[in-house]
């Protein structure tokens, strides 16, 4: 009968491995997490070693060296070129991890920044009109999709919340749209106009 293990350390805990062995392992999967993201990114990716080794400049064995290295011991440079290679954007956060209300509010204000660079380079091209029909279109769905996003987590928020709804709330409720005193009423629809 073959055992099935979650993991390497569930693994050598069943084997009844010393707690030292245990701890080295430990200690190597810590120094290794961004190497191991990256060797992730590579395979998804389809790409083999000798692909990203050119794609860097480099042989394959400084490659295999850069994947069997710590994350102290590779340089930021390094780690910036591989990711390139394999397609992976590099960002770096120094401090503590955001809490998800500022994360949301980063990326919210990262995309304002990259809409607004989209507008700017339709209108330094302005005589190609079909960057700028792009562009608008682009912002279009961009808008729909964000507020679709918006409606569907709104939809998920507690039944205690949906009973105090603010004005604010009110806008994301999806259906007919409600008064400022908070029931809803539903409009009849006006008869169409025959000329």
């Amino acid at each position: 009968m073959s055992n099935k293990f979650q993991s390497v350390r569930e693994l050598l805990k069943s084997h009844q491995s010393a707690p030292e062995t245990v701890q080295k392992f430990d200690n190597l999967l810590k120094s290794t997490v961004v190497v191991r993201a990256l060797i992730t990114k590579r395979t998804k990716a389809g790409l083999t070693q000798k692909q990203v080794a050119e794609s860097m400049g480099v042989s394959q064995s400084a490659i295999s060296k850069f994947e069997k290295s710590s994350d102290c011991e590779l340089t930021l440079g390094e780690i910036a070129r591989y990711s390139a290679a394999v397609e992976a954007p590099l960002s770096i956060q120094v401090g503590p991890p955001m809490s998800l209300v500022q994360s949301v509010k980063s990326h919210a204000f990262a995309m304002k920044d990259d809409l607004e660079r989209l507008a700017f380079l339709a209108c330094e091209n302005e005589e190609d009109s079909e960057l700028g029909k792009s562009v608008a279109r682009f912002f279009g769905e961009a808008g729909f999709n964000l507020m679709g996003f918006l409606v569907d987590a709104f939809d998920k928020l507690p039944a205690s919340v949906m009973k105090a709804q603010t004005p604010a709330l009110r806008l994301l409720q999806k259906g007919p749209c409600p008064t400022d005193d908070g029931p809803i009423v539903r409009r009849k629809k006006k008869a169409p106009v025959v000329a």
